[in-house]
């Protein structure tokens, strides 16, 4: 992880200081250059970001602590303009009163988990996108696994259970669009992978786990939030029926 230069200038390595109502508990050993640099820690870290565009999914997650609230804004902002869709912020405890800030953003299509893209002590404003949503339904697992399975069945997409009440998936694009349905009834859809055949690209992988009240969905893989969002919500729909 990236441990970058905290300050613009040395009147802003003075002025934070200043700021502090106590005296750190640590004395701080670094050289000029290694504490300064132009744009201080935010301009350091969206350097980094416009570099990581040219290694791309070379590198899993690019990863960097920052010092203050206001910079981590700024570089989450970057990352969005710079049309990277995959971030998680988090925070860093190092005493009482230090508190570090941690942006780590990759290239990829792996999705983490909702504790990491929307973290407790994290404000809203910086959470990445959801990757798990619940959907309740009545009847209890065994009947809730057959109305999963009946679900995907219609789908033309891959699906398969990896246990009594695990079950993951892949869709190469929308399939489950009225548009996707009426297209599939009439032959002309395909299925995404055919036996034998050569396997599509997937958009959205997903894990799908049952529940005494319902399911929980994963978003496994994917860069179009949207689809997965709207994945989601055909499921509620399908899964409780009027």
């Amino acid at each position: 992880m990236c441990n970058p230069p905290f300050y613009a200038s040395g009147a802003d390595l003075l002025s934070c200081a200043e700021g502090k109502g106590a005296p750190p508990s640590a004395i701080c050993t670094g050289a000029e250059t290694e504490m300064i640099c132009p744009g201080g820690d935010a301009g350091f870290v969206l350097r980094m970001v416009e570099e990581s565009r040219e290694l791309g999914e070379r590198v899993r997650w690019y990863t960097s602590m920052l010092g203050k609230l206001g910079s981590v804004y700024q570089v989450v902002e970057g990352i969005k303009q710079a049309g990277c869709g995959n971030w998680v912020v988090q925070v860093l405890k190092g005493g009482r009163r230090t508190r570090r800030w941690v942006v780590a953003w990759s290239w990829g299509e792996g999705r983490v988990g909702m504790g990491l893209v929307r973290g407790e002590e994290v404000p809203r404003g910086l959470w990445g996108w959801g990757t798990e949503q619940t959907v309740l339904v009545k009847g209890g697992m065994e009947e809730v696994s057959r109305r999963v399975g009946e679900v995907m069945g219609d789908l033309d997409l891959v699906w398969r259970w990896e246990g009594a009440d695990v079950g993951v998936g892949e869709a190469r694009e929308n399939v489950w669009s009225r548009a996707a349905r009426r297209k599939r009834k009439t032959g002309e859809g395909s299925v995404a992978k055919e036996e034998g055949g050569e396997e599509q690209k997937a958009a959205l992988a997903f894990r799908i786990t049952v529940r005494e009240e319902g399911i929980d969905v994963r978003w496994l893989r994917g860069r179009d939030h949207v689809l997965f969002e709207s994945f989601c919500g055909m499921l509620k729909r399908a899964m409780n029926p009027a």
